[in-house]
């Protein structure tokens, strides 16, 4: 069954070493199907928390920078999302984090993409300072921005960005919900490129349903999450069938729920099936136990759902890890676990 009509694969990443290394580890036919976008923070923590001290852009850009070149990526194109990194950097030094973070620093094809949140006209000024540069801006609206790119007073100046823009990216942000919202700005996309987009421009839907949790209160367990994963884009393109170039995207293993990790603050592995996820979880965070995750690797290889080691390196990797052949920390299993699931998105969407 074939998930969607264009099967690139759009997975929303953050500018670390763990999901940069998930995509290091990809085969050559499935990397040629991935177009990532790394999110670059001003946070050493791997789960969102911007109430933290940030840390100087320059340092985060850099380190970034030599992820992404030791990584040796085969994407097809590597979508950079500026706008949380510039928004906190001082004026002074923007001109030298986007040197080298440009496609002649990395050797690789680099593009931007801005995120338009809520501030409007923030973006705009970055907008306008990424197009003297490039040759396309991409675009990624999240939720809090519907309301005026719809109806508010800078809906004009949208329509032009998105005309442009080599990509549109919708974040559904996880919710069952969202496509609802989001309908109007389908709709928007669909009176402005008709007759105007050429066929490498694309239409990005991120965000998967996720119609119920299951965890069990145990000291150890496994917890899973249904997905109806593709279920925006097939609506999209059953509403707009005009629209041919309707492409998914996810937040891979790291899905929110009303805004709260799926965990609970428990140390957890996550590994996606071909129905949703599932999470073995231990122990609170705070409590210190050597062989945690050397033993919730071990429940993933038992489970019936387990792909086996052939099927990524991610599999093989999981299974080093229950065997307790390799380091067992938060950041090995991490790659793991992205690096299984973007190999598990991409053979669906070739089906």
């Amino acid at each position: 069954m074939l998930a969607c009509k264009d099967n690139r694969y759009f997975p929303i990443l953050r500018g670390r070493k763990s999901d940069i290394d998930a995509l290091s580890k990809l085969g050559t036919q499935e990397a040629s199907q991935v177009i990532p976008i790394l999110i670059l923070g001003l946070v050493d923590s791997y789960f969102w928390n911007f109430y933290e001290e940030p840390e100087d852009a320059i340092e985060n850009a850099e380190r970034v920078a030599g992820y992404i070149r030791r990584g040796s990526l085969q994407c097809p194109e590597i979508l950079l999302d500026f706008t949380e990194l510039l928004k906190r950097a001082m004026p002074e030094h923007i001109p030298h984090i986007l040197e080298v973070l440009s496609p002649w620093a990395l050797g690789l094809p680099v593009k931007p993409v801005l995120t338009l949140s809520g501030d409007f006209y923030s973006v705009e000024k970055l907008f306008h300072f990424f197009s003297e540069k490039y040759d396309g801006v991409s675009l990624r609206f999240c939720r809090n921005a519907f309301p005026q790119v719809l109806f508010g007073v800078v809906r004009n100046r949208v329509e032009e960005y998105i005309v442009k823009a080599p990509y549109s990216i919708v974040d559904f942000e996880q919710s069952a919900n969202d496509f609802l919202v989001c309908s109007g700005l389908l709709k928007l996309y669909q009176s402005i490129t008709r007759n105007k987009m050429s066929s490498e421009k694309g239409l990005v839907l991120s965000g998967t349903s996720i119609p119920s949790i299951n965890m069990c209160d145990k000291s150890y367990g496994v917890g899973c999450i249904e997905f109806r994963r593709y279920e925006h884009v097939r609506n999209a393109e059953m509403i707009f069938p005009e629209i041919t170039n309707v492409c998914f995207s996810d937040h891979t293993v790291f899905p929110l729920v009303n805004g709260r990790s799926i965990t609970g603050g428990r140390k957890a592995v996550r590994y996606t099936t071909d129905h949703g996820l599932i999470f073995p979880f231990g122990p609170k965070i705070k409590i210190q136990d050597p062989d945690v995750y050397s033993n919730l690797c071990r429940m993933i290889v038992e489970d019936e759902n387990y792909k086996g080691v052939s099927f990524s390196w991610g599999d093989s990797h999981i299974m080093e890890c229950a065997r307790g052949l390799i380091s067992r920390n938060q950041t090995t299993w991490i790659s793991a676990a992205i690096n299984h699931h973007i190999t598990s998105v991409v053979k669906h969407l070739r089906e």
